[in-house]
């Protein structure tokens, strides 16, 4: 007799289910076989997630964007945006010097330095940036999100030139200057530029503090976009105007709150869960309404928690936001009894099947609540 080994495939895909929970100071939450019910035996991981801030899955966003085949002006620094700041990522969020685990921070650093000079590859003339070359119409909005990124690797010692730089200054100067007499869908794009120019520090005629407070005053209302809005409030509270920021970072998150069923705003890729997260990254790095925006992070873990598919943009700013929010505080917990705290950010735990059947008790024995994220994915059993 002849023996086959025959290869099977569970008759349905996993399916992810996130589930979290705030654990308030003495409060503890019990992990058991209750979670593997109605899924097929053996098919299930658990991870758990336990932070100061509502949790999110930093290192597989990093790693979906490392994995990301595309290759636009947004997408490019979209998808290197996060490697900028992987020694934060590394420590918070157990990232082993690159989103796969690789170890291989040297060949990261060398992959951002190339994406540095895609992106100058890019730049037009001008000083704006083309989507896909030198050659392609300048991208108003995008070319604020190019500058941001270059400031951003810049600050993080990677090699950005002054004349390309001073180019792009120079085109975002001209596209501030236009802001009493461009139309209204151009005005997320100045919003934009004001805000990388306030954190330049380039003050020029059109481009200083009474222009952007007439800006803000005058057209403020018809930016259109939440970011939009985010982007001025930042800008004001770089030049000092702390009072404007609030104002407009308060409008931000009013809008947000209401705009559930909004469509995408495309003039700036937005989308609910993206521009909450860009409120927080924004008002956290011009440490404005620090409170509040911690606040919000609930908001950003619900829409998170219901989102299936996340576009670039919403990935980059989710990675924004939680590095913004990132605790300082001792985290301290008892896993079955046993301490578990951590000075260095948040604990992050694969659940293994013994563990799951015996049940895992977490406990806060810390003086502020905790927030617990368990990822549950399975194939379902019907």
């Amino acid at each position: 007799a002849r023996a086959f080994k025959i290869g099977t495939l569970a008759p349905r895909f996993p399916t992810l289910t996130r589930l979290l929970t705030e654990i308030s100071p003495g409060g503890s939450f019990l992990i058991d076989d209750g979670l593997t019910t109605g899924f097929l035996p053996g098919s299930v991981d658990v991870t758990a997630t336990l932070a100061y801030q509502p949790p999110i899955d930093v290192a597989r966003l990093v790693g979906e964007l490392h994995r990301y085949p595309y290759g636009c002006l947004e997408q490019t620094a979209s998808v290197e945006m996060p490697l900028l700041y992987l020694s934060d990522l590394t420590r918070e969020w157990g990232l082993d010097s690159g989103p796969n685990g690789s170890g291989r921070a040297a060949g990261l650093r060398a992959r951002v330095q190339d994406a540095v000079a895609r992106i100058l590859d890019r730049q037009r003339f001008d000083g704006g940036f083309g989507l896909w070359s030198s050659d392609s119409p300048a991208e108003t909005w995008l070319s604020g999100y190019a500058v941001d990124f270059l400031q951003r690797a810049r600050t993080q010692g990677y090699d950005v030139p002054d004349i390309a730089l001073n180019r792009a200054y120079q085109y975002l100067q001209t596209l501030v200057r236009s802001g009493a007499s461009a139309f209204s869908g151009v005005y997320p794009a100045i919003a934009y530029a004001h805000f990388v120019l306030a954190r330049a520090g380039q003050s020029v005629p059109g481009a200083d503090l009474g222009a952007l407070r007439y800006f803000a005053d005058e057209k403020g209302g018809d930016v259109g976009t939440i970011m939009g809005l985010s982007h001025l409030a930042g800008a004001l509270a770089l030049r000092g105007a702390v009072p404007r920021a609030e104002r407009l970072f308060t409008e931000a998150i009013e809008r947000s709150a209401s705009a559930e069923s909004a469509p995408r705003a495309y003039r700036d890729y937005g989308s609910v869960l993206r521009d909450i997260a860009a409120i927080i990254a924004i008002a956290r790095e011009t440490e404005t309404m620090q409170r509040r925006t911690a606040s919000l992070a609930t908001e950003l873990q619900r829409h998170y928690r219901d989102t299936l598919w996340t576009s670039t943009q919403e990935k980059v700013w989710l990675v924004l936001a939680a590095n913004s929010l990132k605790g300082k505080d001792k985290l301290s917990i008892t896993v079955n009894g046993e301490d578990r705290d951590s000075d260095a950010g948040p604990i992050h735990l694969a659940v293994s099947d013994q563990e799951i059947s015996k049940g895992l008790r977490f406990t806060n024995t810390g003086d502020g609540a905790i927030w617990q994220s368990l990822d549950v994915i399975g194939v379902p059993s019907d």
